[in-house]
């Protein structure tokens, strides 16, 4: 008889760090938030599995701001998989957060198995640019993975459709139509989860679902005509998986919580 597969994956993304850990960005402290989502996540029960951090660590380039991030990221007490965003550099990615002694800046995209599941992490980043892009080779080797057909999850840090909000629609992924492709083709793919626009969303595209997460740093608007940051707390998306369905919510950290945090 077989069990079914039950387990959860916590969602995180867009700490942006920086070097001092009092600096504030639209009001809001990146890292009281981050320490505080790890506090929160910790105290799950069940214990999630394992936590994807879709995209940048830190808002400057600085080994300060990526060793304060990776110091915070040790207090998890589930193992970390990363993806690259914008902001990070993906040479300091593997030297700080992966601890290679000898890192490249070579694409960092790669897939695990978490039990009968497949993870997907895909590198959308384009050294210099705010928006993503994929090339040949990672689309290739996308593919060829893909022929195996089971049950699988990608996770990237750009959004490959659009939200609707025209001045992050400029910066998503450039030309995304043969990675839409690819991923219409397997007939697997359960979920889409991103970052990059700080904000929650759920999108449905030609037979897709597509995630998003809120920013563990400040908010952005949601709509056209909102102010580019809002008010909205910080947060992360906790996935669970049972048998082949997908289900998720969104926590957003309270007032208590960042308050405790700040005292610790």
């Amino acid at each position: 008889m077989r069990t079914e597969v039950e387990f959860s994956i916590v969602h995180l993304s867009d700490a942006h760090l920086f070097a001092d850990p009092t600096q504030e960005v639209y009001g809001t402290k990146p890292s009281l938030n981050l320490k505080a989502a790890v506090h929160c996540i910790n105290a799950i029960r069940p214990r999630p599995s394992l936590c994807v951090y879709t995209g940048d660590a830190v808002s400057e380039e600085c080994e300060t701001a990526y060793v304060r991030f990776k110091e915070q990221m040790q207090y998890l007490s589930i193992p970390v998989h990363y993806a690259v965003g914008n902001h990070d550099d993906r040479k300091s990615l593997r030297r700080y957060l992966l601890d290679e002694s000898m890192p490249t800046d070579d694409p960092y995209y790669y897939c695990f198995q978490q039990s009968e599941w497949r993870m997907v992490v895909l590198d959308t980043a384009k050294p210099g640019k705010i928006w993503g892009s994929i090339g040949e080779e990672q689309l290739e080797w996308l593919d060829r993975l893909l022929q195996k057909c089971e049950p699988t999850l990608v996770f990237m840090h750009h959004h490959a459709v659009s939200v609707g909000v025209s001045w992050l629609d400029e910066v998503m992924l450039k030309n995304p139509g043969p990675l839409l492709s690819i991923l219409q083709r397997a007939g697997c793919i359960k979920a889409i989860l991103f970052g990059h626009i700080h904000f929650e969303c759920h999108i449905q595209h030609a037979g897709l679902h597509f995630m998003s997460v809120p920013s563990l740093s400040f908010q952005l608007g949601e709509v056209n005509w909102a102010e580019k940051s809002v008010s909205l707390p910080p947060g992360f998306r906790l996935i669970t998986i049972k048998g082949d369905e997908v289900r998720s919510v969104v926590h957003r950290l309270t007032d208590y919580e960042l308050a405790i945090s700040e005292k610790r």
